[in-house]
This record gives C-alpha cells, sequence and structure tokens, in this order.
C-alpha cells in the first residue's frame, strides 16, 4: 500500500434519504481526493461526483435492476482496483451496499459502512433493512455510527465485531439562515422536516389548542396530516434549501418532540442558524446537544405546551440559548473534525 493509503471509494446510492448527511460527509473528506459514485437521481445533492449509477424507481425495476446490479457491482470495483488500492466507503444505507461488500470482499477490498439508525424508526419498521445492514456489519472493516447510544445498541447484539466500532457525529449542515428574531411574547414555532409520526407532529397539533400558543408552521413531505386550526400553517411538500433558511430565519423557536430517533441532521442546521430549541430527552439527541442550547422535555403534550409558554414568558432564558448556540457550534465543529481525523488515520491503516 501506498504511503498515502488507499484511495476511498465514496459510495452513497440512496436517492433521496440523508443525501445532505452524504455529501456533508463527500466534503469533509474531500482533502483525500476521492472518488465520489452517486445515484443519478441524487448527483444534483453533491458538490463534485465522479460517476453516477441508475439503481430502481419500483418494486419491479428494485427485483430486475438487483439482479443485474450483481453482475456490474464486480466491474465497478474492476474499473478503479486495477489501477491502485482502494476501499469502499458507504455513508448512507442502500440495499446494493451489500452486493458491492460481497465484491468487495472476493477482491480483498476493505469497506466501510456508517449505520444511522441500527433499529429503523416507529412506524417505519423494515425487518429486511435491518437483515442488511447487519450482514453489511458483519463483512465491513470498520463501522461508522453517529451516536454512542447507536453503537452501542449493535454492540450489545454484535459484540464480536464491536472492536472495528468507530464514532463520528453528524457533521453540522449549512442552514443559510439569519436568525436574528428578537424575542416576542407570540412567537412563531417551527415543525420541519419528513413528517413521520415519531417526530412527534400528534403533539404539536394538540398544543396548538391552546390560548396561550397563536403561530405554529409545520412543513415537510410525508405522512399527510388532518389541520384544521387556522394558528398552524401547514406546507404539505418537500422544502427547498432555500425554503429551509427562510423558515429557519422566520421563526423563534424550533419543535423537536421526538418520540424517538437516533439522530437528527435538522439539530445540526439549528445549531448552525443558531435558533433555539424545544427538544425530547432522548440519548441521541442529548449526544448531539448542549443542555443549555433548547428546553429538553419528556415527548408529551404537556410538557410540549409548557415549554412553548416557558420561552415566550422568558426573554432571558431565549436570549441565553442564542448566546449557547454560538459557542457550542464552535466546539460542536472542533469535536466533529478531531473524530472525522481519528478515522482518517484509522482508514489509512486499512
Amino acid at each position: 500500500m501506498s504511503d498515502q493509503g488507499r484511495k476511498i471509494l465514496f459510495i452513497s446510492l440512496t436517492r433521496t434519504g440523508s443525501t445532505a448527511y452524504a455529501s456533508a460527509m463527500a466534503h469533509s473528506i474531500s482533502s483525500t481526493d476521492p472518488i465520489v459514485i452517486t445515484s443519478s437521481e441524487a448527483q444534483k445533492d453533491f458538490v463534485h461526483v465522479d460517476r453516477t449509477i441508475s439503481t430502481y424507481a419500483g418494486k419491479i425495476s428494485f427485483i430486475f435492476n438487483t439482479l443485474l446490479f450483481f453482475i456490474k457491482a464486480s466491474s465497478l470495483l474492476r474499473d478503479y482496483s486495477d489501477a491502485e488500492e482502494v476501499m469502499v466507503y458507504f455513508p448512507v444505507f442502500h440495499p446494493w451496499n451489500l452486493i458491492i461488500a460481497i465484491w468487495a470482499g472476493i477482491f480483498g477490498i476493505p469497506v466501510v459502512t456508517t449505520i444511522h439508525d441500527y433499529k429503523t424508526h416507529i412506524g417505519e419498521r423494515n425487518g429486511l433493512t435491518e437483515f442488511i445492514q447487519r450482514l453489511l456489519i458483519s463483512i465491513s472493516d470498520k463501522v461508522v455510527f453517529l451516536t454512542e447510544h447507536q453503537k452501542a445498541m449493535a454492540t450489545a447484539d454484535i459484540p464480536h465485531k464491536s472492536e472495528n466500532f468507530t464514532i463520528i457525529p453528524h457533521p453540522i449542515l449549512y442552514s443559510a439562515a439569519d436568525h436574528s428574531l428578537q424575542h416576542a411574547i407570540d412567537m412563531k414555532f417551527l415543525l420541519v422536516g419528513r413528517m413521520k409520526s415519531y417526530k412527534g407532529y400528534d403533539l404539536v397539533i394538540k398544543a396548538a389548542e391552546s390560548d396561550a400558543i397563536h403561530n405554529i408552521t409545520i412543513a415537510g413531505s410525508g405522512d399527510d396530516l388532518h389541520i384544521n386550526n387556522p394558528k398552524i400553517t401547514y406546507i404539505n411538500r418537500h422544502v427547498s434549501d432555500t425554503e429551509l433558511a427562510e423558515l429557519l430565519s422566520s421563526h423563534h423557536v424550533l419543535l423537536l418532540p421526538y418520540m424517538e430517533t437516533s439522530q437528527s441532521g435538522i439539530v445540526t442546521l439549528a445549531i448552525d442558524a443558531g435558533i433555539p430549541m424545544i427538544i425530547s430527552k432522548l440519548p441521541g439527541l442529548e449526544e448531539q446537544l448542549n443542555q443549555g442550547c433548547g428546553i429538553w422535555i419528556q415527548p408529551n403534550t404537556a410538557e410540549l405546551l409548557e415549554a412553548m409558554e416557558t420561552i415566550q414568558n422568558d426573554q432571558d432564558l431565549y436570549d441565553r440559548m442564542k448566546k449557547n448556540l454560538k459557542s457550542y457550534r464552535i466546539k460542536y465543529e472542533k469535536d466533529y473534525q478531531e473524530k472525522l481525523q481519528e478515522l482518517l488515520v484509522n482508514l489509512h491503516s486499512l
């Protein structure tokens, strides 16, 4: 192996899910000059892409294209491994990762797999996804988790592989937001992202029934919500990066009353924007965010409403959170870069 280590084949085949994370990770390791390979649909989300792969768009094409890709995957790896020593780095889950990893094992190419959610979310349980992830963990040379909590879950199930486990927190996602809103007694609250039941949107809708709350925006694609409350602005579609920046800039507080989650990319956007949060006391979120940057709640309507009323009536608390977020962003980025450099050193030895 050369002094520079193996060339990284950075392969992200997801079409829509976690593309912001994958793009941020590609940027983070850009100093290593990786070969970036993405799905055709996600190419637009990356600054630089060396190669694209068409995946599938439905059940029929999934079956046919998967069988075809099983053959193509070997050629994909040979195209690069014949010229120099390489390793495969998966930043996000995709079923075809397993096919690539199997061929990589045959060719003696090391594999690095990233696990975002060791267990799939409530309401989205997927035994096949979890099974494929466990297989990937068993054949990968290094496994990256985003939180200690997720790493611990995997370690409990697969203790003999734990020596290959490492943690790199979610990179901060650039928000382009200018959150300069001053405290107001009549605050604007925001719930944004992919709308799934575990995000706690039912709690937000119920909290809006209080006479003390007057302005809530719920924005994002996903479940169709039945909202008849004029105090709630409902944007039932995917929110563009530009729209997201505008929403973060124009609302006082971000709501994250999640029922369960491993971690959240939205949290890193909020850290970057400097917007105070009301957030659930969940292990992964508590690893991501400093206690002084939000109001922490158990995910129920009563505690959510109490937190919303508290921050509306306490300017000092609001101002203190905004100040804490500025300093915490610096610390978060420093810790992230340290963990990233540790990983790159470890990858050099594969």
